[in-house]
């Protein structure tokens, strides 16, 4: 058997010494007692990586395993910065990025605002400096373009329309005031006070629905208003004020100055208003029917006169009429000087190419002007009820006021025969 891997054998003569382990071995030294372990010097433990001697910058050496040990150092890179912000020019200046380049609004007006971004013209590396005292940001705004001499007499008659008539007006709790603006004020031309002129329009109501309306709503209904308007410029402004104070329409009003229906083209200058005017205003369904009751009367009344035929309103050397004028209260006849204050001019074209010139109150109706025309050919005025107007191709209705067809002087209308 081999040898190996057993104790030494124990010498007899050396009891009282350490037990020595010999190379042979035997069934009976396995049972003889040891007294203490074999004790072998420990060796210390390997270092996991050699130590590398530390050499100077200035020692070279040859030893190859000694360069190899020798680790390289690398070079951190330096930060780059973008293409803009590089100088293409070596100019020693130094350029400072300050907090007015930054957007309104922006995530970087929440920066620390002691900090300068300095970036050195002759080295793209960023500088970062702190100042000892915070600094202000300023954003300069540019100003608004100062307003031009004219715009500012616009701005300053607008004001004026607003609030120079406080003293004008009077004194009465029941009366709403309606400064309406002037929008066509000429700046070649200034208006004056003298121009102004103040309408005092009292609403009258439908007998039939102030019986069932309550007294206070009847009363805030036909209380005076009292409108503010330039004497050259239209009442579109100030009718269209009034219908939005009372919640009506403005097309669903209609006012009267002394029994003569207003439109809406019409001025005060033509009405021959000065300073001070009242007019009469009403819904529309009640004007209509009010107005046709009176027509019905003064058709009763030519009727039975067989001696006063219906003269042309062209001549003005015609007799008095009586479908000219409107009065709530009243239905006199009216002079031909009172019918022809806003007249019509226009022309009626009939089938065989016939024209006939006519000039006619605002208020005269379509079938009023068909007996004028019958007459002016000389047909039996009967003639009319066979007889109708056609303007732009609509029909017009016999009760329609020529007034209400918006023409203009010289336009033409076709008379057409069933």
């Amino acid at each position: 058997m081999s040898d190996k891997g057993k104790g030494k054998e124990v010498s007899p003569s050396n009891n009282d010494g350490p037990i020595e382990l010999s190379d042979t071995d035997s069934d009976t030294d396995f049972f003889v007692s040891k007294r203490k372990p074999v004790i072998r010097a420990a060796t210390p433990p390997r270092s996991p990586s050699p130590v590398v001697r530390s050499h100077s910058e200035s020692e070279d050496s040859d030893d190859p395993s000694q360069k190899k040990k020798k680790k390289t150092r690398r070079s951190q890179p330096k930060p780059t910065l973008p293409e803009w912000t590089r100088h293409t020019s070596h100019e020693s200046k130094a350029r400072v990025r300050k907090g007015s380049s930054v957007m309104r609004g922006s995530t970087e007006e929440t920066r620390d605002r002691t900090n300068t971004i300095v970036i050195d013209g002759s080295d793209d590396e960023v500088v970062e400096a702190s100042t000892s005292r915070p600094g202000r940001r300023r954003v300069e705004l540019t100003p608004p373009p100062e307003l031009s001499e004219k715009k500012k007499q616009e701005l300053r008659k607008l004001v004026e329309s607003h609030y120079g008539a406080k003293d004008t007006v009077p004194d009465n709790p029941l009366v709403d005031v309606d400064l309406y603006p002037s929008t066509q004020t000429s700046p070649d031309k200034p208006r004056t006070d003298e121009e102004k002129c103040y309408i005092t329009v009292y609403m009258e109501a439908d007998p039939e629905r102030r019986a069932n309306a309550a007294p206070a709503a009847l009363k805030e209904f036909q209380k005076a208003r009292t409108l503010q308007v330039y004497r050259n410029e239209s009442l579109r402004g100030p009718i269209e004020s009034l219908a939005e104070r009372i919640g009506k329409r403005a097309e669903d009003i209609v006012l009267t100055y002394e029994g003569n229906r207003v439109y809406s083209r019409m001025t005060p200058r033509e009405l021959g208003i000065g300073h001070r005017a009242d007019m009469t205003g009403y819904e529309k369904p009640y004007f209509e029917r009010k107005e046709k009751e009176r027509r019905a009367k003064i058709e009763a009344l030519v009727e039975s006169d067989d001696d006063d035929d219906p003269k042309p309103i062209s001549d003005p050397s015609a007799s008095p009429t009586t479908d000219t004028n409107f009065n709530g209260n009243s239905t006199l006849p009216a002079t031909a000087s009172e019918v022809l204050d806003n007249p019509i001019r226009f022309v009626i074209k009939d089938a065989k190419g016939g024209e006939v010139k006519l000039k006619v109150a605002t208020n005269i109706t379509a079938n009023t002007v068909l007996r004028y025309y019958c007459q002016k050919v000389e047909r039996p005025k009967t003639d009319a009820n066979q007889m109708k107007l056609v303007l732009d191709g609509d029909v017009v209705e016999p009760d329609t006021p020529m007034g209400e067809l918006d023409l203009s002087d010289g336009d033409m209308i076709e008379v057409r025969e069933d």
